[in-house]
């Protein structure tokens, strides 16, 4: 009994003295409190931005482009949206399989592997290093960055066998960017041109905004088009200006040792490359050829639904309706899509869909004249065929009704049927049709619609408009119940939350299926040469979003080329869609596949949505 006290009492005698000692013993050692703190300061540092925006200011020049700034070990990082970074800083993308780093070429004898990072919507360059010569400052949600201080020394340039070549000898690294029209380019370089070179060889211009279905060439004109090229001094940011063969391209790339930015005028095919962007997401561009001599430069991004957080729907100019008409760059930045293409025919007067729209389940519009279309799920199941949409109303008097149209731009003889889905609102597309107001499946009122746009009739929460296209009313009138039933021709349709027409289809299972005519398209569009987009699947369920412009030498491809294109390139099936000057691919918040200033507004498209 006593040994067990005095063990005690030596236990409470030997902690004592370790908490007196221990004090002494880790001076100059930092509290483990502390520590617990900067390890988690320092994660939070690296993971979340403490700055972004949407808008970057160079030189005083707005350009929509995102932006994020974080610390990362007591630095301060600045990132910019990787396509944007790549139109405003003038880098070139190489090829890369790892989503994480992107390799650039920026006025370096060897690749610079720049890191990425994810903050949906966007892929983020790590740009800290190529801007740090540059003034830099956050004024709201614009970031703003100043010029390098570099000077354009000399202008040289001379003809080559493939085109013509302008080398502009440079001071120092600097920014430039690219807008190029069908005859016209400006390379814009936030850079002073000295007193010997600042002299004009040439009127000075701008390039023409343009809304026109082909970029393509004349191909009897060849090598009778002679390039004029003139240099103008503004200050702190000079401009090139080139005239040029319609369908060539300005290839741009930088030299060191010293720094030279080099201007390439040739009509030779896109230089090939695949770029991991993110999971499930790649970013291709290629030459195809065709028939043996035709090279066609085709971008297309390849998504991969059913292994990844990729997301495909319909996307439109207007959220609150369907009318309306914006650049699908515009659309895509609206609604946070990383991605995204042009979709289905439209009415420029107008402003409203020509086909189907279907997004999870909601006829935003029906299809029409059984064009093709496309319908899938979020698990990345596809289906292609010519969509038909058959709807019958059967009336408490014992009638049957055919509609015609669901919440359709298509202002055809007959009956149509419009939805909430399509807007708040609808406005007669001819004179003198007769509404019929439909709320829980009844009859409420008739009412004329008097003169087409010209009046608003709101379309109730709890049903729909009937509205009536030189047909008797007499089967419609107020009071009178109403049973609706829908299905779609071909059925398997109806298995697919979303949808969306273009047309003509040109795959399906494989084979080249191509009946414009069929699809009630008229002979011109069927061998009409124009840029083109097109969605298509591949061996593997991988969706493309596919556009192509201009061949090489020559204009773009017609309908059957195009189905030629995507079975040369791999794919299954494949549907066209709207093209011309609608054709536009977008990534990252910026066109890949052409300037912007050549795009035309377009009514809906296809968006790409990835949770971060």
């Amino acid at each position: 009994m006593k040994h067990r006290e005095f063990s005690w009492l030596g236990l409470w005698l030997f902690s004592l003295l370790l908490a007196l000692c221990l004090p002494l013993f880790f001076n100059d050692l930092p509290p483990v409190t502390a520590q617990s703190q900067i390890i988690p300061n320092l994660l939070a540092q690296t993971s979340r931005p403490i700055a972004q925006g949407n808008e970057v200011l160079l030189d005083g020049k707005p350009y929509p482009v995102a932006w994020i700034q974080w610390q990362e070990k007591n630095q301060l990082k600045t990132g910019l949206s990787d396509t944007g970074a790549l139109q405003l800083l003038g880098l070139e993308f190489l090829a890369t399989n790892q989503p994480t780093v992107q390799p650039v070429q920026w006025f370096s004898s060897t690749p610079r592997p720049l890191p990425t990072r994810f903050v949906a919507p966007y892929r983020y360059l790590d740009v800290t290093e190529l801007v740090s010569g540059a003034n830099s400052a956050v004024q709201g949600q614009s970031l703003m960055l100043n010029a390098t201080g570099a000077d354009i020394l000399s202008l040289r340039e001379g003809n080559q066998a493939w085109g013509k070549r302008i080398v502009l000898d440079l001071s120092r690294p600097a920014f430039w960017q690219v807008s190029q029209a069908k005859n016209d380019g400006v390379v814009t370089l936030n850079a002073t041109a000295t007193a010997g070179v600042s002299s004009q060889n040439g009127k000075q211009g701008k390039v023409s905004p343009i809304d026109e279905d082909d970029l393509g060439r004349d191909q009897t004109k060849r090598g009778t088009f002679e390039t004029g090229t003139w240099l103008e001094n503004l200050g702190n940011t000079s401009k090139v200006h080139l005239q040029l063969p319609s369908g060539d391209k300005l290839q741009v790339t930088t030299l060191t040792n010293p720094d030279r930015l080099v201007i390439d005028v040739r009509a030779d095919g896109a230089v090939p490359k695949t770029i991991a962007w993110t999971d499930g997401l790649t970013w291709h561009q290629q030459s195809v050829r065709l028939n043996g001599s035709e090279i066609f430069p085709v971008t297309w991004l390849e998504l991969d639904l059913k292994a990844s957080k990729l997301r495909l729907k319909p996307i439109t100019a207007n959220p609150q309706g369907l009318t309306g008409i914006s650049p699908l760059v515009t659309i895509a930045r609206n609604r946070q899509a990383s991605a995204g293409i042009n979709g289905g025919f439209f009415n420029r007067n107008t402003q409203l869909p020509l086909g189907a729209i279907k997004d999870n389940n909601r006829w935003l519009s029906g299809p029409i004249l059984n064009r093709g279309a496309i319908a899938w799920n979020d698990q990345g199941q596809v289906y292609f065929g010519r969509w038909e949409l058959q709807e019958t109303l059967r009336t408490s008097t014992g009638k049957t009704l055919v509609v015609g149209h669901l919440n359709s731009g298509y202002g055809q003889k007959g009956l149509a049927r419009y939805t909430p889905d399509w807007g708040a609102t609808y406005s007669p597309l001819s004179d003198n049709e007769v509404i019929a107001i439909v709320e829980n499946n009844r009859i409420v009122r008739q009412k004329p619609g008097g003169k087409a746009g010209k009046t608003a009739i709101p379309i109730p929460a709890n049903g729909y408009l009937l509205v009536l296209r030189n047909m008797s009313a007499d089967a419609l009138s107020p009071g009178t119940t109403l049973t609706l039933q829908r299905s779609s021709k071909p059925i398997n349709f109806d298995d697919y939350p979303y949808g969306l027409a273009g047309g003509p289809l040109l795959l399906n299972n494989g084979k080249i299926v191509l009946n414009a005519e069929a699809e009630k398209f008229n002979p011109a569009f069927q061998k009409q040469g124009a840029s083109r987009t097109a969605i298509a699947v591949d061996g593997a369920g991988k969706i493309w979003l596919v556009a192509v412009h201009n061949r090489v030498g020559g204009r773009g491809p017609t309908l059957a080329e195009m189905a030629q294109l995507l079975k040369t390139m791999g794919a299954l099936g494949g549907l066209n869609l709207d093209g011309g000057s609608s054709t536009s691919l977008v990534l990252g918040g910026q066109l890949i596949d052409r300037s912007a200033v050549t795009a035309a507004r377009v009514n809906n498209g296809l968006g790409v949505f990835i949770k971060d």
